[in-house]
């Protein structure tokens, strides 16, 4: 889970912008080597688009769609997809104490 907050100050004029996020993650794919990673629309946002780029040791895969919803990125051994995202799919880890 990541959070925070991103302010471009451009003033008198709007234009695209560009935020990439690179980080490392544990990958622990089922059997079938698909990795599922949820993603929480959050209250106030708009329909932003967004892009994924999927690269596994050589091809490149690419899906776009847009943030009107949760979404649910599928990552195959030969594809990437966006799909909705259904609240009871999302798997956070669990804390004991």
């Amino acid at each position: 889970m990541t959070d925070g907050a991103f302010v471009v100050f451009a003033a008198g004029s709007y234009s695209d912008y560009e935020l990439v996020f690179d980080y490392d993650t544990p990958f622990q794919p089922d059997s079938q080597g698909i990795y599922k990673i949820y993603w929480q629309k959050q209250p106030g946002t708009l329909n932003d688009a967004v892009e994924v780029t999927w690269q596994t040791g050589g091809p490149t895969y690419k899906t776009s769609g847009d943030l009107s919803q949760d979404r649910m990125i599928v990552l195959a051994p030969t594809s990437v997809s966006l799909a909705p995202g259904q609240t009871s799919a999302a798997q956070l880890p669990g804390l004991s104490f």
